[in-house]
């Protein structure tokens, strides 16, 4: 069993979307309204295909499957994560996700909670994170009121800036914004607000009110992760899920696996990782049986490690 896994990217064509992920990543896009690239993605939605090794060819669902004791401890036959970079071209709609017990009594599916990393922002850009009603029955009053500008809550944002985005907490990627995205293995989004945009068919897209309601936070005006005296060993990101690590390759960098696999994604550069080509957009899964990373290059790499707790 090879100990590193190369992945090709699902891309998911949105309304919102546009070349970008061409333009920085050199991505083959099947169109120019491209928004998502799922990077690491065993989703039922979206399977991410193997590039190398005697694994070329087949799909992450199976191969996280059958292989399932290469991965990690524990006994879960679903792939844990779902990694995405998104290209917000124009605005998200406002959206908020269930935790896992809704999730579970609701849709037959899992929570998803998300963490963001902004690759890109343009000039004065905000990220819709929260919002200002006192309460779910002042939520529910200014929603019928159609009172958007004063209930979603807004807040500048920078390239660098993280987000850990927990279920409940309403929120909307806004134009301009290229974000990494890593995610518990969901793709379960209760949409709030869409600007009433119309798709190329001429329809409005679903709302899901009720749900939303059931699940947002209140009251709830979340900021950015606080980063002070974050190095390269100390997470940028960890919740019960995943954390994430960001490491920068200057030449040589090697560093020891844990039990569980991670997933690398270099963000700028290009280089190898345990000698496979790894260019800039380029996403690998590395195995517990490698015991190590040696790094090679000039590269900004992005780690995303599933917890132990996800394992199971």
């Amino acid at each position: 069993m090879q100990s590193v896994i190369k992945l090709q990217p699902v891309f998911k064509e949105m309304i919102w979307g546009s070349t970008t992920l061409h333009d920085v990543f050199n991505f083959d896009l099947p169109s120019i309204n491209v928004g998502e690239a799922w990077i690491a993605s065993a989703h039922n939605q979206g399977v991410c295909t193997i590039t190398n090794g005697q694994l070329k060819d087949k799909k992450l669902d199976q191969v996280f499957f059958e292989y399932r004791e290469s991965f990690g401890p524990g006994g879960n036959k679903s792939f844990p994560i779902l990694i995405k970079i998104i290209d917000a071209h124009q605005d998200l709609s406002v959206q908020v996700h269930p935790d896992d017990t809704y999730a579970k009594n609701h849709e037959n599916g899992v929570g998803k909670y998300e963490s963001w990393i902004m690759l890109h922002t343009q000039q004065n850009a905000k990220l819709c994170i929260g919002h200002h009603a006192n309460d779910n029955d002042e939520f529910k009053e200014m929603m019928s009121k159609k009172q958007y500008d004063k209930l979603f809550r807004y807040i500048p944002i920078s390239k660098g800036d993280c987000f850990d985005i927990v279920p409940g907490t309403v929120h909307a990627i806004c134009e301009g914004t290229l974000v990494y995205e890593c995610q518990q293995n969901s793709n379960i989004t209760y949409r709030i607000y869409d600007y009433d945009r119309k798709d190329v068919n001429g329809n409005k897209r679903e709302l899901h009110i009720d749900k939303a309601l059931d699940v947002i936070k209140a009251p709830d005006k979340p900021n950015a992760v606080q980063l002070s005296d974050v190095n390269q060993d100390t997470p940028l990101i960890k919740n019960p899920y995943f954390s994430l690590f960001r490491k920068t390759v200057t030449s040589q960098l090697e560093f020891n696996l844990d039990e569980v696999f991670i997933a690398i994604t270099n963000i700028e550069g290009s280089g190898t990782i345990n000698g496979i080509e790894l260019r800039k957009g380029d996403t690998v899964l590395v195995l517990p049986d490698a015991k190590s990373v040696k790094a090679n290059g000039d590269m900004e790499l992005l780690i995303a490690q599933p917890s132990l707790e996800s394992m199971r």
